[in-house]
């Protein structure tokens, strides 16, 4: 403290030409001036370190109700693309059934135009062997 108040003298005696002592009056000014910048500053600090304490508060609050907001968020977009997802398959296994559907109902088609021609083939063979086995009888008849 001596020091602060030996550099306070002197620069009195410096910038305004006038010589003071160490008991001079005009110290214990500075001295209760000092007292009252270190109070303030005390003060300052408590009323930053208050204010630093509320803004955590608000900032903690705010983060959580960021959080909670994301959530809905999240889990509306969640249960809105899982509709989405829901519909598009839906939508795919009903294509899906409608080209199998035709596709069988072609593939059906074909088969029954098959079968009726194997069942013409079938008839005109067993007429055929109606024949033959007429005639043969036919024949063995009228060469004996």
């Amino acid at each position: 403290m001596s020091d602060r108040v030996d550099d306070l003298i002197h620069e009195i005696a410096v910038k305004h030409g006038i010589a003071i002592s160490r008991d001079d009056p005009i110290l214990v000014l500075q001295t209760i001036n000092n007292r009252l910048m270190q109070e303030s500053s005390e003060a300052q600090q408590a009323q930053l370190d208050r204010f630093r304490e509320e803004i955590e508060v608000i900032s903690q609050r705010w983060m959580e109700n960021a959080n909670e907001k994301a959530d809905r968020i999240i889990t509306t977009s969640l249960a809105l693309s899982r509709k989405a997802q829901d519909h598009a398959m839906r939508e795919g296994a009903e294509y899906t059934a409608s080209v199998v559907s035709d596709v069988m109902s072609t593939f059906l088609a074909q088969i029954q135009k098959e079968t009726r021609r194997s069942f013409r083939s079938s008839l005109i063979c067993i007429a055929s062997a109606v024949f033959v086995a007429i005639s043969t009888a036919v024949s063995v008849y009228f060469s004996h």
